[in-house]
């Protein structure tokens, strides 16, 4: 998570994280947001664990990564932290 928390302040005025916690345990996902940013971070819980009890997203690993268009369209999926900044550094 480090990684990602870098990569966000170098690209704050492109980007916007969605922390999604994926587990049913809502109280491990209370503990964990003090230590989460806040600056253009959403971060969320999946009540009802809908994302991997539906299959909305090939999750294989957390953290899984996926880059969205401003208009949710995916960019990349499942990628990771070098290729989404390869991205940003083309679209500069």
């Amino acid at each position: 998570l480090r990684d990602i928390f870098s990569l966000n302040n170098s690209y704050t005025k492109m980007l916007t994280v969605l922390n999604l916690y994926p587990d049913s345990n809502i109280e491990e996902w209370r503990k964990a947001l003090p230590n989460m940013p806040q600056k253009n971070w959403v971060n969320a819980y999946d009540e009802g664990t809908i994302m991997t009890s539906k299959r909305l997203y090939d999750i294989k690993a957390i953290p899984t990564l996926y880059l969205l268009d401003k208009n949710k369209k995916i960019i990349l999926k499942d990628t990771s932290l070098e290729e989404i900044e390869r991205f940003f550094m083309k679209v500069r």
